[in-house]
């Protein structure tokens, strides 16, 4: 992912403006509107943090997703497994159904991937800058949801005991995943709130630099610059809605199969 395609185009310092609004002959009001300018490129920085936060969120989300539904695989596949009809030529296919899992679980873990960062096969952890000032931040933390990190390698679901241990490994890992995919829902919802905030702080700030600055001009500015940065969140919001949709269908269906 290219990071830097993410901020809005509308990041334009409105001091670019001053020649043309008149405030160049009035050095208080360039003071004032300098002071707005900076916390106005700083907030629609943190807005764009903000997206990547999403998007960042949403990946590890989707592959989470998809690696629960192997799971459930796995576990209908050890529950089938403790059926007395099957031989041991029909329970090692079995085997070799839940090894293969394990290493798809392994494939999607690695995969989720974030501006050349792994998401998901390790203890990732990252702080994002959400706000203009210090302290305003957002810590994204993300655990290991490899087939190891999960504790499901190296099933064996011959006999009875397998089986259960099998079973056991399985709901203790799908409670992990959901647990993670909890977490990523609460910060989520932490991140779209901070950035409905920002953009009307953003907003504020627009309002008092176009009274700063030359009547309709600066008004119109300022009004393109923040109906530009609601449409990035409203395109970060439709983005991560049809993701999760996606995965929600790929579970669905894996269930109806």
């Amino acid at each position: 992912m290219n990071v830097g395609s993410s901020i809005p185009a509308s990041n334009v310092p409105w001091t670019a403006s001053i020649g043309a609004s008149g405030l160049i002959n009035n050095p208080a009001e360039t003071s004032q509107l300098v002071t707005l300018d900076a916390q106005a490129s700083s907030t629609t920085a943190a807005i764009s943090n903000i997206g990547n936060g999403l998007s960042l969120t949403s990946t590890a989300g989707g592959a989470l997703g998809q690696i629960s539904d192997a799971l459930q695989q796995m576990r209908a596949l050890t529950v089938q497994a403790g059926d007395g009809i099957y031989n041991a030529a029909d329970l090692q296919d079995i085997q070799n159904q839940i090894n293969g899992l394990g290493q798809t679980i392994n494939q999607l873990a690695g995969g989720a991937q974030f501006n050349g960062q792994s998401l998901l096969t390790g203890n990732y952890s990252t702080s994002i800058q959400t706000g203009p000032d210090a302290g305003q931040s957002q810590t994204v933390s993300l655990g290991n949801a490899t087939a190891g990190g999960l504790g499901v390698s190296n099933l064996n679901i011959s006999g009875s005991g397998g089986q259960t241990a099998a079973l056991n490994a399985i709901d203790q890992a799908l409670s992990s995943v959901s647990s993670q995919q909890a977490q990523i829902g609460a910060t989520q919802t932490a991140l779209l709130a901070t950035s409905a905030d920002q953009s009307s702080n953003y907003a504020a700030l627009a309002q008092s630099a176009s009274q700063d600055m030359d009547g309709g001009f600066g008004t119109r500015m300022a009004t393109m610059q923040h109906n530009a940065l609601l449409q990035q969140i409203a395109i970060r919001m439709q983005n991560m809605y049809e993701s999760n949709s996606s995965n929600v269908l790929g579970l669905l269906n894996g269930v109806s199969a």
